[in-house]
């Protein structure tokens, strides 16, 4: 009960964690031991299913050295920060796995895009047309297949979800690009002045680098105006 409460502390405040079971040493284990009590522990402890969790032994030393550069990976990525191009790679990429709900009036829910606005934890404002048409399910959908491209593991994330009509957004988009891309010119005057390379911004996940679908040279720019940035696909 200790566990749990301070489990949804760190969870409210917005910390990073590693979940570490000491005593491994003296539980009686097969092949199937941990997946089952780790398995029992996350259900306990569901406030931290993004935290990785470690099974050490201080009398053996049996995964004590992991301990702290898992710790450490933690820390990096609850400081980390995106591009608000590559944030978008990733939704888009969700949507065209599952389309926003609709409401019983037949309105469905529009997704224009999203972009980082902090760290510790790292937090996302998403525009969408109507907040309340996105419900929980679909809230937690967009939230895993966040922590699946960009993974953020170790680091809780904090979704806000933000009404917006399209044109503006269309503009707010255009500028955060403009901006993005004014940022790495930067970047990469530094990198040739120091002589080495900036790896901050490489998102730790399985999409490659490629233009944003929504830049004028992408593809997603010949949709309808009167389509959704990120959804146009989708709902077309």
């Amino acid at each position: 009960e200790q566990d749990q409460r301070l489990a949804g502390r760190i969870e409210e405040d917005g910390r990073a964690c590693v979940v570490v079971v000491n005593k491994w040493d003296a539980i009686e284990k097969d092949s199937h031991t941990m997946p089952a009590m780790e398995k029992e522990l996350r259900a306990k402890l569901y406030f931290l299913d993004w935290a990785p969790m470690l099974f050490t032994s201080a009398l053996s030393g049996q995964r004590v050295q992991a301990i702290f550069p898992l710790a450490l990976l933690a820390v990096e990525q609850h400081r980390r920060r995106v591009t608000t191009s590559v944030v978008n790679e990733v939704l888009t990429e969700a949507l065209s796995w599952r389309s926003p709900p609709t409401s019983r009036g037949g309105r469905q829910g529009r997704l224009y895009y999203g972009t980082q606005v902090a760290v510790r934890p790292p937090s996302f404002t998403l525009f969408v047309n109507e907040p309340r048409l996105f419900g929980d399910t679909y809230r937690r959908y967009v939230e895993r297949q966040i922590r699946e491209g960009l993974g953020f593991e170790g680091s809780p994330l904090k979704l806000f979800w933000r009404g917006k009509q399209q044109r503006d957004a269309e503009k707010d988009l255009a500028r955060q690009q403009a901006r993005g891309r004014n940022v790495v010119v930067q970047r990469l005057h530094r990198m040739a002045g120091a002589g080495g390379a900036d790896v901050n911004q490489r998102p730790a996940h399985r999409l490659q680098d490629r233009p944003h679908p929504f830049d004028r040279g992408g593809v997603a720019a010949d949709h309808d105006r009167q389509s959704s940035v990120l959804g146009a696909h989708v709902a077309a």
